[in-house]
């Protein structure tokens, strides 16, 4: 299966180079800036909004997008999205999970599970909730509720760093 689709793909990149085309999207400009549309089900904080550069962790670690990045579909993972602003401001977001679209136009899409600015996370609140997640993990009978356990430990540690590091 691996190889069809490997000889399928070769004569495919064989013609874009004989035809000299780009990866980038045809006719697009290098750019300056990202499109940023970003945002969860109950809020929008970013709608095509120019950017200068954003960092986000996904399935395979962090990755830093500039423009003119190639183009890129990833998952998000429990983190700290940062985003700089084409005024060289820095805002924060923790990003529970989600989705990553990076375009070959400079545009990029981000979909979070739950986000929530950095500024607006309660300490006492992640405290409370590592407190429940380390009670779970010890009451855990079966391995599904192991499981369950240390899932629900990695979200509350995720939160808690990206609290610390505000």
């Amino acid at each position: 299966m691996i190889r069809s689709v490997l000889s399928l793909a070769r004569p495919c990149v064989a013609r874009r180079a004989a035809l000299g085309v780009r990866w980038m999207a045809i006719g697009s400009e290098e750019q300056n800036t990202i499109k940023l549309t970003f945002g969860s089900p109950g809020e929008a904080f970013y709608n095509e909004v120019d950017v200068s550069s954003i960092n986000v962790v996904t399935m395979d670690g962090h990755v830093g997008l500039e423009p003119s990045h190639v183009p890129l579909l990833a998952a998000l993972v429990p983190g700290v999205l940062s985003v700089t602003e084409t005024d060289g401001k820095d805002t924060k977001f923790f990003v529970s999970s989600g989705g990553l679209t990076v375009n070959g136009d400079s545009s990029v899409q981000i979909l979070a599970e739950e986000a929530v600015p950095l500024d607006q996370l309660d300490a006492q609140a992640i405290k409370v909730g590592m407190d429940a997640a380390r009670t779970q993990e010890q009451n855990a009978r079966t391995e599904r509720e192991s499981a369950e356990a240390e899932i629900n430990m990695m979200a509350w540690e995720s939160l808690s760093s990206a609290g610390s590091s505000e």
